[in-house]
């Protein structure tokens, strides 16, 4: 039986996306502070020598905002519970196979983007042209 998904978990949340840093070196400093108190977790985070943990340190403070503002609770009472790093990707290049007039289907109705989807369908496609593919895609 599967376990619980991970955004039905209770509690207040934070989010950083296109962190410049390797998901192996995020994990190494969230393993640090994974189950402390915000003040034990800030305190770490603060006397690290890693590069990461000023973005982590960010993202926590985020929670902490959100918690207080969003969920009216305290800070001094919060615990760092299930932080997950998702690796970055290194892809460039679409596959051959992309159907990317399916990808702009359906679009061209949409009030803020729709009239530049409009303008894109009538273009002409040419193939891409370069890119790297670091096989981190399926």
């Amino acid at each position: 039986m599967a376990g619980t998904k991970t955004n039905e978990r209770p509690g207040t949340r934070a989010k950083a996306s296109y962190v410049r840093s390797s998901a192996y070196k995020a994990r190494e400093v969230l393993d640090l502070i994974r189950g402390k108190s915000y003040a034990e977790a800030a305190e770490i985070l603060q006397f690290s020598e890693r590069g990461i943990s000023e973005d982590i340190l960010k993202v926590l403070d985020s929670a902490v905002a959100n918690a207080e503002h969003n969920d009216n609770q305290v800070a001094e009472e919060l615990y760092t519970g299930g932080f997950i790093s998702y690796p970055r990707t290194e892809t460039t290049r679409y596959p051959p196979s992309f159907d990317v007039a399916g990808a702009l289907d359906g679009h061209e109705r949409h009030p803020e983007w729709g009239r530049l989807v409009a303008w894109l369908q009538l273009c002409e496609r040419r193939p891409p042209r370069g890119g790297t593919d670091a096989g981190d895609h399926p």
